[in-house]
């Protein structure tokens, strides 16, 4: 009998390997990437508030007085006054967050704006970089 000593190509056995390494590091990486995107928008809601936070800041300094007295109505002011650019907004008074459920709340006690989002998002994000200044879980 003849054989060919000349083949190319894979065994089954070796592709099997290949496809089962591959197979380990999606499952591996594919969680890591969900998670990053995750850290990636909680990161856009935190600037996009420190952005009204200072605005509300400045009203202030230029008015002697508080926008108001909830999220919503500082934001409504903030905007109807043209201090706040209508590309922050969902419409006249809620903020566009990247964050599915996440929300403006304003802590009136200290004067400050803060994003509420899910707890399961919230230590996602890394609550121990943030200590619960700008993101607070609901």
């Amino acid at each position: 009998m003849k054989t060919q000593h000349n083949q190319k190509g894979f065994t089954l056995i070796e592709l099997i390997v290949v496809i089962a390494i591959m197979g380990i590091i999606g499952a591996v990486l594919v969680p890591q990437f969900a998670t990053m995107s995750l850290r990636s928008r909680m990161s856009t809601d935190v600037s996009t508030t420190k952005t009204v936070q200072n605005q509300a800041e400045i009203f202030f300094a230029d008015t002697g007085a508080w926008p108001e007295s909830t999220a919503d109505n500082i934001v409504s002011v903030l905007a109807s006054t043209s201090y706040l650019d209508p590309k922050y907004l969902a419409n006249s008074s809620t903020l566009k967050f990247q964050t599915s459920g996440a929300t403006l709340q304003y802590d009136s006690a200290s004067s400050f704006l803060y994003v509420s989002v899910a707890a399961s998002d919230y230590n996602k994000f890394n609550a121990n970089s943030d200590k619960g200044v700008w993101i607070r879980s609901n």
